[in-house]
């Protein structure tokens, strides 16, 4: 289907997005707000909403436990192992502010490979100590675990057949529920799971859940240009001119369906030139993986001079070089793998 929809070109919007929040976070700023809510969030709820919808739809396609999860773990773990690697061994060594060998023999150096395993873990050893957002090394990597989650989700509710779209949608309301409650009732709570802060865990599983149910849907639910409009201009109010407190709080959960359903229908559609997006490759990926540590890096060196415009500007372009090179190199040839340990598991159920 690639090149008959909208989606790569979405994908791209949402990792614009993330690299747009975090220039003006990373540089000490205020991000940018949709619905009174950081931009770079709103990124990630696009690509979790994408996630849902585009995950379940494969699963639909082919409904086997050892291919779908192979196929995720071959999407996720390449391009994640390659971004981890080259942070620790060129990025680290180069910015770290110690010796090497006490870098390369730091406890620090090793806990750091816990991200391959999805174990979130931001430090190498006294590497970008002196940021305005300090020792954070890659700090959008809190997000693969929840992600790889949300696809073993795919399989349990799965199981439910039938009934699994009213869980779906009761799961994403209780959630956006529990997050609404810990973040504005109980903001001392803060909870740890696998190294993620639950609360914003929370925040973003929400946005997967209603992209799998729309796939479910697909065939009852129509997918119409003019109801998205209707209901982003209806969710209006709610981040530009709210009435009061709890409405702006509130605007999250009313996104979880509003935005999901937005980026379903412009993701389904085909619209010339913007289909093809990823003609020459998909960057996405890379893009969210190396523009934290290439803003650092520039944070480090320009030692918070530089305008969150101008941090942007610079980012852009080494982060595009980084990502051809990820997707050329490690994501593709990974994807090519994949086709062939498919036609090996095609007979195992």
């Amino acid at each position: 289907m690639r090149h008959h929809n909208n989606f790569d070109a979405i994908r791209l919007f949402a990792a614009f997005l993330v690299v747009l929040g975090h220039a003006y976070v990373l540089d000490g700023f205020r991000a940018p707000q949709l619905w009174a809510i950081p931009v770079h969030s709103v990124g990630l709820f696009i690509f979790f909403a994408l996630s849902g919808y585009l995950v379940t739809d494969s699963w639909q396609r082919d409904p086997n436990v050892l291919r779908f999860v192979t196929k995720r773990a071959l999407r996720i773990f390449p391009g994640l192992t390659g971004a981890v690697l080259f942070t620790a061994f060129i990025i680290g060594p180069v910015y770290s502010r110690v010796p090497l060998q006490t870098y390369f023999t730091h406890s620090q150096f090793f806990d750091y490979f816990a991200n391959i395993a999805l174990y979130a873990n931001d430090v190498l050893p006294a590497v970008f100590t002196a940021n305005k957002v300090p020792n954070s090394v890659n700090g959008s990597l809190w997000t693969l675990p929840v992600e790889f989650f949300c696809y073993l989700t795919v399989i349990f509710f799965a199981l439910l057949s039938k009934v699994r779209i009213i869980v779906l949608v009761i799961s994403s309301l209780v959630i956006s529920g529990s997050y609404f409650y810990l973040q504005y009732s109980r903001p001392d709570l803060n909870v740890l799971v696998y190294n993620v802060w639950l609360q914003s865990a929370l925040l973003i599983i929400p946005f997967f859940f209603a992209g799998s149910a729309l796939r479910l849907l697909q065939e009852k639910l129509p997918l119409r240009t003019d109801l998205a409009i209707v209901g982003f201009l209806l969710t209006i109010p709610f981040g530009v001119f709210p009435l009061s407190a709890s409405m702006e709080r509130a605007t999250p959960i009313l996104l979880v369906f509003v935005l999901t359903y937005g980026v379903v229908v412009f993701g389904t559609a085909s619209y010339p030139g913007i289909r093809r997006a990823a003609r020459f490759g998909d960057f996405s990926y890379g893009l969210y993986l190396y523009a934290f540590p290439i803003q650092q890096i520039i944070g480090q060196i320009s030692a918070g001079r530089l305008s969150p415009e101008a941090m942007l500007i610079i980012t852009l372009p080494v982060t595009l070089l980084l990502a051809v090179i990820s997707w050329h190199f490690v994501e593709q040839p990974a994807l090519r793998i994949k086709h062939v340990i498919q036609r090996r598991l095609a007979p195992v159920m």
